[in-house]
C-alpha cells in the first residue's frame, strides 16, 4: 500500500464517516466505542483514543487543523499541571496525539473561540480579577499551524471573535449567512436566526423524529455545532436521561432543512457537548464525559460512523 493509501484508510478507521456517499440514515444504535461493538459493526463508534494529562475546555475546544487533523485547546492535567492551558494536535489519520504545546498563559482559566471562517481562533483569560490585570488577555493563532498572529491586549467582549457579534457557547456560526444556528429548546430541533436579534430566519427546520425538548439549559447540555462547510449541522444532547439512552446527535442538511440521522449513546457513553466537525464536513470528533477516569487521567477522544 502507498503512503497516500495508508493515509486514506488510517482516516477511514480513526474518524467519525457522518454521511458515505450520497446517501443518509437514521441509526439509532450509536451504543459503546467497546471494541467489541466496533469489531462487529454493530456500534455508530468506530474508534476511540485516549489522549493522557488533558482535559479540554468545556465549551467550544476543537477546529480543524487541515484535511486530517484537529486542533484542541485545554488544560494540562496531572501532577504539578497548575492551570497550565495548552494546545494540542490529534491526527486521525494516526489516530494519535502529534503535537503538543504550552499557551502563554499560566495558571488562569481560559476560553477558546474559532473565526467564523475557521482560519484563527482566539485564546485568552475568561473570568476573574486576574484577568483584568492580565496583559495581553488573549492572543490570536492560526487554526492550522497554532502561531501565533496578533494579541489582544484588552478583551471588550470575551465571549466574541473581534470584529464579530456575541454569540453563546450553544450556537455556532452558518458559513456564508452571516447568521446562527440555535438549539430550539421547545422541540429538540434547530433554529436559524441574526446574531444581532433574537427573531428566527428563514424556513423552520424539520422536527427531529420523537420531538423532545431540551430541559437542561447551557451549553454542557446541548449545543449545535455546524460543519466548516456549512452543509450539516448537528444537535448534541447530552442533559441528563431517565430511559437508559444518554447522548443523542440529530443531524441535519441546512440546504433543505430536512432531519437526515440520529444517533444515539448508552447511558454509559455519554459525550460532551464541545464537539467538532473535521474542515471536509464529512467527520465528527467528540470527548466522552466522565467515565470510570478521574480528570487527571486525561481524557477519552470517540470517533463515529453514520451506516
Amino acid at each position: 500500500m502507498t503512503a497516500k493509501g495508508r493515509r486514506r484508510a488510517g482516516l477511514a478507521a480513526a474518524t467519525i464517516l457522518l454521511a458515505a456517499g450520497a446517501g443518509w440514515a437514521v441509526d439509532r444504535g450509536l451504543g459503546t466505542c467497546e471494541w467489541l461493538d466496533r469489531w462487529l459493526e454493530r456500534s455508530g463508534c468506530v474508534a476511540k483514543a485516549h489522549i493522557a494529562d488533558f482535559q479540554p475546555l468545556p465549551f467550544t475546544t476543537m477546529m480543524p487543523a487541515g484535511e486530517e487533523r484537529m486542533r484542541i485547546f485545554g488544560m494540562r492535567a496531572g501532577p504539578g499541571s497548575l492551570l497550565q492551558p495548552v494546545q494540542l494536535v490529534f491526527d486521525l489519520a494516526e489516530n494519535r496525539e502529534a503535537e503538543r504545546a504550552d499557551l502563554p498563559f499560566s495558571r488562569v482559566d481560559i476560553f477558546a473561540r474559532p473565526s467564523p471562517d475557521g482560519e484563527e481562533a482566539i485564546v485568552g483569560c475568561i473570568i476573574g480579577n486576574v484577568c483584568d490585570e492580565l496583559r495581553p488577555q488573549a492572543v490570536i493563532l492560526s487554526a492550522r499551524d497554532g502561531t501565533l498572529l496578533r494579541t489582544v491586549d484588552r478583551l471588550e467582549d470575551r465571549w466574541a471573535f473581534p470584529g464579530t457579534v456575541p454569540i453563546i457557547f450553544e450556537e455556532d456560526h452558518l458559513p456564508g449567512t452571516g447568521t446562527v444556528l440555535a438549539p430550539d429548546r421547545a422541540t429538540g430541533g434547530l433554529r436559524q436566526r441574526d446574531p444581532a436579534s433574537s427573531d428566527s430566519e428563514g424556513g423552520p427546520f424539520a422536527v427531529p423524529p420523537e420531538p423532545t425538548p431540551l430541559p437542561g439549559y447551557g451549553p454542557e447540555s446541548a449545543a449545535v455545532r455546524v460543519a466548516p462547510t456549512g452543509g450539516r449541522a448537528a444537535l448534541i444532547d447530552s442533559f441528563g436521561k431517565t430511559d437508559g439512552t444518554g447522548t443523542r446527535v440529530d443531524v441535519w442538511d441546512t440546504a433543505t432543512r430536512a432531519h437526515v440521522a440520529r444517533l444515539v449513546t448508552d447511558a454509559d457513553h455519554y459525550l460532551r457537548t464541545n464537539a467538532a466537525w473535521t474542515a471536509d464536513g464529512r467527520h465528527l470528533v467528540a470527548f466522552r464525559s466522565g467515565g470510570s477516569r478521574a480528570p487527571n487521567e486525561g481524557v477519552d477522544l470517540y470517533v463515529f460512523r453514520l451506516r
